[in-house]
């Protein structure tokens, strides 16, 4: 099984899959929603995707942004984060802000390499990422891949409980 990498764009044509793929891991969510917050992101300054292909599928994806003031959840972090944790995670942040593989697809590497993509040239110091505070599985994929937990919190009511999870980048100049 050979898996390829490529970028993820507003105009890619693989957009439909994705939104697909995020309907199919995230059971109950709305395709339609799903595909306009895609389509806005992808349009916010940094934003950065990527998709996993393997035989013309694609079987997974990543993408995320930079954190600016303003933003829908960046809003949502900084109303539970104390002041030091803002400065000291969110200040120049790369939002990771989604990642799916198919369940076929899992425990081969594939969002281990989605994650490195999408960080590797982020010109951020850190990175933000949020998951379900229950979701045992990424909670060891993302502490292997050097992640820290930064806070459990309700972001949004009636929601379960989220773990917000951040990353210290290795920021490049190139």
């Amino acid at each position: 099984m050979i898996i390829s990498y490529l970028p993820l764009d507003i105009d890619s044509p693989h957009m439909n899959e994705v939104v697909d793929i995020y309907h199919s891991v995230y059971e109950g969510s709305d395709p339609e929603e799903i595909r306009g917050r895609f389509l806005q992101h992808s349009t916010y300054p940094g934003y950065t995707g990527w998709v996993a292909v393997c035989d013309d599928r694609i079987v997974g994806f990543a993408y995320g942004f930079s954190s600016t003031s303003g933003q829908f959840y960046r809003s949502k972090l900084e109303s539970v984060l104390e002041d030091k944790e803002i400065h000291s995670w969110l200040k120049d942040c790369f939002e990771f802000v989604e990642m799916a593989v198919l369940p076929e697809f899992r425990r081969q590497g594939i969002a281990s390499t989605l994650e490195k993509r999408l960080l590797d040239k982020a010109p951020h110091q850190t990175s933000v990422l949020t998951t379900g505070s229950a979701n045992e599985d990424a909670r060891f994929l993302y502490e292997k891949l050097g992640w820290e937990s930064v806070k459990e919190a309700q972001l949004v009511p009636a929601e379960d409980s989220m773990l917000i999870m951040g990353k210290r980048l290795n920021v490049r100049v190139d």
